[in-house]
C-alpha cells in the first residue's frame, strides 16, 4: 500500500479520537462535577490547554526525532490502553476527594484533578497532530500541515455525527473508549510495516498483540458492563447502586437505602421516593390557591410523588413534561409498589420533551403551571426563569389560572447574595403577570396569576380550603401553614425583596438570574474563590476588552513592516481566532437551546457542522497555497470576515424568535442554525493553512512550526471556552458577548 495512504487512516484516528473522548469525557465529568458553564468551561479549557501543551511543547521534538513512525505507533497504543482504564479514575475522583453523591464538588478539586484526569490523552494528541505534520507525504511543509488539519477535521466531523446519533444512543461510556482504544490499537498495528527500526519495530509488535490479546479477552468476557458497573459503584459510594443507565440527555442512576430510592440525573439529586415534604409543598401551595383546578401541567418531578399529590384534587387531566424518557423507565420499574405511584393513572398524559419547547407550541390552556426543576444552575435552566419564558406560559394559562414554582432560599436568613437572586426572580415574574405572591422557607415558592385578587398568602383561608377540599397530607397541614405564614416570615421576606427592588430582570439572552446563582454557587468555595464572580459586572468586562483591542491594535501597528513583526501578528490572529470560534460555536449552541429546547439530535449536527466547515475552509485553501501571491494580503481579509460573522448573528436570533411564522421556526431549526456553525468553520479553516505558510521559512520545521500554530489555537480556544460561559453570556449577554 503506497505510504500516504497507509499514513491517512491514523491521521483520520487522531481526528476521531479528539471529538469521541471529547465528547464521552466531557460528559463523564459533568456527571462527576457540578455540571454548570463554570465546570464546562474549565473542563474544556483544560482539554483545550493540554492539547496545547502537548502540541507546542513536544511538537519540535517532532523535527528532531529519526525514527517519528515508531513514536507515532507507540503513542496510539499508549491511547489504545489507557482511554479504557481512564472511566475508572474519572468516576472514583468523589471516593478520592471523600465527597458524598449529589454533593457539590469545589472548584478546587475541579481545577485540580481537571489535568490530571485529561493530561494524558490531550498531551499525546496534541503531540500526534504535530508529529503528523512532519510524517505525512507532501510537496511542502505548508502543504504537510494543511492536509493534516484536513484530515483531522474529517476524523473529528465523522466522530462527531457517530457519536451524537449512534454511540451515545445504544452505548454505555465503558463501550465507547473501549471500542476508541481499540481503533487506535488498529491503527497503530497498521503502521508497523513501515518502521524502519526493527528493534523498534519487535517491541511495538511484541505489546500491540499482546494488548489486542488482552482487549479480546476482555471484550469477550463481558469487560466493558463489568467496569461499567465496577466504576458507576465507585461513583455513588457509599449508596448502594441498583440501576445506572444512558440516553441522549445524559445519566440516570438510583440508589437504594433502606426502603428509599433517590434518582440522579447526570450526578446530581433529582427526587427521592418517599420525600413527603417536599412533594407536598411543591403541589398543594399551588393547587389551594386555585378555586377549582381541573387541566394541570406539570414539568419536571411527576415521577418522585408530585403527580399522587395533584391526584388528590378532582382534576380531569394532568399533562405531565419530563424531558428524559430514561426517567419514566426507571421509575416505573422500581417505584410501582409505592402507594404515591401514579405515572399510570388514566388521567395523567406523559410527554417526553423539552418543556420549553412544548410550552411555546402548545394551544391547549391550562388552570395551573407547576414547575418542578432545578434553580438556574446553568443557561440552560435560566431558560425557565426567564421573562420570555413567563409570557410564555402566560399565552397558555386561563383568564383565573396561576404559574407556581419553588427555587432554594434560606427560612431565617437571607444573604445578599441570595436576596439579589431572588429578587431577580420577583422582579421578572412581576413584570409579566398582574398579581405574584410567594411562601416563604428553604424553598421558597412563588405563585402568579394572570388577574389581580385570585391569589393569598392569608393562613386562615388557606387552610379553611384544605379542610374544604378534604386534602389529606402528612405536612402540609394547619400548624404547618400557620408557621410557615406567619406574619414575621412574610414581613421578612417582603423587605427582603423591596430592599432589591431595583434588580435586574432575567432574560434569555441576558441570563441574570444564572449569574446572581453563579455568585451564591461560589460561596461554597475559598475566600479568594468566591470574590471573582462577585468582583466581576459589564463595566470592568468592557474596560478589560477596550484594553485589549488598544495593545492588538498598538502591536500590529508596530509590526506591520517588519517580518519578524508580520509573523507575531500572524500568530496573535491565530490565538484570536481560535478564541472567536470557540465562542461562536457556544453562543450558536445556547442560542438555539434557548429559542428551540434542548433538541439533543439538532445540537449534536450543529457541532459536527462547526467541523464540516473548518474541513471545507482548509482544504479549500491548502489546494490553493501555491496559486496565492500575497498570503499576508489574503490572511488579514480572513481576518477582517472573522470580526464581521459575530455581528450578524444577533439580528438572526431576533428574526428568528420575534417571528410567529411556523415557517420560520422550522427555517432557523433544520437549516439556520446548522447552517451557521459551517460558515464559522469554514472562516476558521481558511486561516490556519494559510498562517501556517506565512510563518513556514524551513521545511524541515514542518512539526515544530505545525505544533506552534496549532498549539496557539488550542490556547485561544481554550481561554474563550473559560470566559464566554462562565462570564461573558452571564454578566453582559449573548448579544453584547457577539459585539465584544
Amino acid at each position: 500500500m503506497e505510504i500516504k495512504k497507509l499514513i491517512t487512516v491514523p491521521v483520520l484516528t487522531i481526528g476521531v479520537t479528539s471529538i469521541v473522548a471529547q465528547i464521552v469525557i466531557l460528559r463523564e465529568l459533568i456527571v462527576v462535577f457540578y455540571g454548570n458553564e463554570i465546570s464546562v468551561g474549565i473542563m474544556l479549557a483544560t482539554w483545550l490547554i493540554m492539547g496545547a501543551a502537548g502540541s507546542l511543547l513536544l511538537g519540535s521534538l517532532a523535527d528532531k526525532i529519526k525514527n517519528r513512525i515508531a513514536v507515532f505507533c507507540a503513542c496510539q497504543l499508549f491511547l489504545a490502553v489507557i482511554l479504557p482504564a481512564l472511566i475508572l479514575l474519572i468516576r472514583n475522583i468523589k471516593g478520592i476527594f471523600n465527597f458524598l453523591p449529589g454533593e457539590i464538588i469545589p472548584l478546587g478539586a475541579l481545577a485540580l484533578s481537571a489535568p490530571v484526569m485529561l493530561a494524558p490523552i490531550c498531551i499525546t494528541l496534541g503531540f500526534l497532530f504535530a508529529l503528523s505534520c512532519r510524517i505525512y507525504p507532501a510537496q511542502n511543509a505548508a502543504i504537510k500541515i494543511g492536509d493534516v488539519y484536513v484530515l483531522e477535521s474529517v476524523g473529528a466531523a465523522v466522530g462527531g455525527l457517530l457519536t451524537s446519533f449512534f454511540l451515545l444512543k445504544y452505548f454505555n461510556a465503558s463501550q465507547i473508549l473501549a471500542g476508541l482504544g481499540i481503533v487506535n490499537l488498529l491503527a497503530c498495528i497498521l503502521l508497523l510495516n513501515i518502521i524502519q527500526s526493527k528493534t523498534s519495530k519487535n517491541i511495538i509488535r511484541a505489546l500491540s498483540y499482546t494488548w489486542a490479546a488482552i482487549m479480546v479477552f476482555f471484550m469477550l468476557t463481558n469487560g466493558p458492563a463489568r467496569l461499567e458497573e465496577k466504576s458507576r459503584s465507585l461513583e455513588y459510594r457509599p449508596l448502594n447502586v441498583i440501576a445506572s443507565k444512558n440516553s441522549i440527555y445524559g445519566n440516570v442512576t438510583v440508589t437504594k437505602e433502606g426502603s428509599s430510592y433517590s434518582f440522579f440525573a447526570n450526578g446530581l439529586h433529582n427526587f427521592t421516593m418517599p420525600d413527603r415534604l417536599s412533594q407536598e409543598e411543591a403541589v398543594h401551595f399551588s393547587l389551594l390557591e386555585h378555586r377549582e383546578p381541573k387541566e394541570i401541567l406539570l414539568i419536571g418531578g411527576g415521577a418522585g410523588g408530585l403527580l399522587w399529590e395533584i391526584l388528590k384534587y378532582p382534576v380531569k387531566k394532568i399533562d405531565y413534561v419530563e424531558l428524559d424518557p430514561l426517567i419514566i423507565k426507571l421509575a416505573r420499574k422500581y417505584l410501582a409498589r409505592f402507594k404515591y405511584y401514579a405515572l399510570d393513572n388514566p388521567r395523567v398524559n406523559i410527554i417526553n420533551t423539552d418543556g420549553r419547547f412544548f410550552i411555546k407550541n402548545r394551544s391547549l390552556k391550562y388552570d395551573v403551571i407547576i414547575v418542578n426543576i432545578p434553580d438556574p444552575h446553568t443557561a440552560q435552566l435560566n431558560r425557565f426563569y426567564s421573562k420570555e419564558f413567563y409570557r410564555e406560559a402566560r399565552r397558555i394559562m386561563k383568564e383565573d389560572a396561576l404559574l407556581s414554582f419553588g427555587v432554594t432560599s434560606s427560612e431565617n436568613y437571607i444573604s445578599k447574595e441570595l436576596g439579589r437572586f431572588l429578587s431577580s426572580i420577583y422582579n421578572t415574574l412581576k413584570d409579566v403577570f398582574a398579581d405574584v405572591i410567594y411562601i416563604p422557607g428553604d424553598t421558597a415558592y412563588f405563585i402568579a396569576s394572570r388577574k389581580k385578587g385570585l391569589l393569598t398568602n392569608d393562613c386562615e383561608e388557606i387552610v379553611r380550603r384544605l379542610k374544604e377540599r378534604n386534602i389529606k397530607t402528612d405536612f402540609v397541614n394547619e400548624h404547618y401553614l400557620f408557621s410557615k405564614l406567619s406574619k414575621e416570615r412574610l414581613d421578612y421576606m417582603k423587605n427582603t425583596l423591596q430592599k432589591h427592588a431595583d434588580e435586574k430582570k432575567n432574560f434569555d439572552f441576558t441570563p441574570i438570574s444564572y449569574y446572581y446563582d453563579m455568585i451564591l454557587w461560589s460561596t461554597y468555595f475559598g475566600s479568594w474563590l468566591r470574590k471573582i464572580p462577585q468582583f466581576l459586572n459589564q463595566k470592568i468586562i468592557w474596560g478589560v476588552f477596550i484594553l485589549l483591542y488598544a495593545l492588538i491594535l498598538i502591536t500590529g501597528w508596530l509590526s506591520k513592516e517588519s517580518r519578524r513583526g508580520r509573523l507575531r501578528s500572524t500568530l496573535m490572529a491565530i490565538g484570536t481566532t481560535g478564541f472567536s470560534e470557540i465562542v461562536f460555536e457556544i453562543v450558536v449552541i445556547l442560542s438555539f437551546q434557548i429559542i428551540y429546547g434542548y433538541l439533543y439530535y439538532k445540537i449534536g449536527l450543529i457541532l459536527t457542522s462547526f467541523m464540516i466547515g473548518l474541513f471545507l475552509g482548509s482544504i479549500y485553501i491548502t489546494k490553493r497555497l501555491d496559486e496565492i501571491r500575497d498570503h499576508f494580503g489574503v490572511f488579514k481579509k480572513i481576518q477582517i470576515s472573522v470580526t464581521l460573522y459575530p455581528l450578524l448573528l444577533p439580528f438572526i436570533f431576533l428574526f428568528i424568535t420575534r417571528s410567529d411564522s411556523l415557517k420560520i421556526s422550522w427555517l432557523g431549526a433544520n437549516i439556520i442554525f446548522p447552517f451557521m456553525p459551517i460558515i464559522a468553520g469554514f472562516i476558521g479553516g481558511l486561516q490556519f493553512p494559510l498562517g501556517n505558510k506565512i510563518y513556514l521559512s524551513n521545511e524541515s520545521l514542518a512539526g515544530k512550526v505545525g505544533g506552534l500554530t496549532y498549539g496557539i489555537d488550542l490556547i485561544g480556544a481554550s481561554l474563550g471556552a473559560a470566559i464566554v460561559s462562565a462570564f461573558l453570556i452571564p454578566i453582559i449577554g449573548i448579544f453584547q458577548t457577539c459585539i465584544a
